[in-house]
């Protein structure tokens, strides 16, 4: 399947899911912390959605790739195909498939209170 797309609506399509990365991230973290079923469900949806979203822009930039005469173009297209590539492949192995996202130790720390009481002297 082919996609009539031009080169800056590629280029676009590219800025948009680098935007959404972070978004995914999130939906990652409430898919596996959250208690809701449905929730947890919905969320994986988006991740799983997004992850083909990523193999239609890489096969979507093959395509134009093959389709234009421009050597710059191609170029600039090579570019493009090699962030989505470094980007899939990272969103798939770290992301997608880990249950641990969102359940790591860290960010704000609770303080605890002191169980001693002042003493009045």
């Amino acid at each position: 399947m082919s996609l009539q797309v031009t080169t800056e609506g590629l280029h676009r399509w590219t800025q948009s899911v680098f935007e959404k990365v972070g978004w995914m991230i999130l939906a990652k973290k409430e898919a596996n912390t959250n208690s809701d079923a449905t929730l947890r469900s919905d969320m994986q949806h988006k991740v799983d959605g997004f992850v083909a979203q990523l193999k239609n822009l890489r096969n979507a930039i093959k395509d134009k790739i093959n389709l234009v005469k421009e050597v710059d173009r191609q170029n600039d297209l090579l570019i493009e195909l090699e962030k989505i590539v470094v980007l899939e492949r990272f969103f798939k192995d770290n992301i997608q498939n880990n249950s641990s996202v969102g359940n790591q130790s860290g960010g704000a720390k609770k303080v605890k209170k002191s169980s001693k009481k002042a003493t009045k002297k």
